[in-house]
């Protein structure tokens, strides 16, 4: 797809988008109701447009096998392309209150992630971070910090057996009363590795 600078949107059908090292690399599926591509906005500083599912081809380097995964109406899926992070338990309290107990999610680089979405919603839930989920059925599935090149991905939502492991945990100083932590490292956010 090439930007038409006359009319200030992407043209379909005219090749592929690609970022180069290190750049961002989202593509973000967004269909109104007459399967018209749309613009979706995607953090603070990405906004891309994909038509007819066109995927980049951009001699990716992390490709692992595809993860597909998505909330449970079906309004919004994803398929991630790069390796998978193992899983961080977190038990702070707006984990808590979105999840309904505590979350746990894995993590990948923006660039190997496709969103494909009629109904995601992005809530800002504190000064640096902000979830991701289905406006229509209310699935919890993202979670990202502002203008980082991650984004989280809620465990649950990943279709079928994720081959990952819980490895760590956070904040468990904010647990509930109600549930034994589980029995693995617990470490500070910022120690993480991506």
């Amino acid at each position: 797809m090439a930007r038409d600078a006359n009319k200030g949107r992407f043209e379909p059908g005219s090749g592929h988008r690609c970022a180069g090292p290190g750049k961002a690399r989202l593509w973000v599926h967004a269909l109104d109701g007459d399967h018209n591509a749309v613009v979706a906005r995607v953090g603070a500083a990405v906004e891309a447009v994909v038509v007819h599912a066109e995927r980049a081809k951009c001699g990716e380097t992390n490709m692992a096998k595809e993860t597909k995964g998505g909330c449970l109406c079906g309004s919004v899926s994803y398929v991630v392309s790069g390796k998978l992070r193992s899983i961080v338990a977190c038990h702070c309290n707006q984990c808590r209150k979105t999840s309904g107990h505590y979350a746990a999610a894995t993590q990948v680089e923006i660039g190997y992630i496709q969103i494909v979405q009629k109904s995601l919603t992005w809530f800002r839930s504190s000064n640096k971070a902000e979830r991701g989920f289905c406006a229509t059925c209310g699935s919890n599935l993202f979670w990202r910090e502002i203008n980082s090149p991650f984004i989280s991905i809620f465990a649950g939502t990943i279709d079928g057996p994720t081959g990952l492991k819980m490895e760590q945990q956070l904040y468990v100083e904010s647990a509930g009363d109600y549930y034994e932590v589980p029995g693995i490292p617990v470490v500070a956010q910022s120690t993480l590795s991506r």
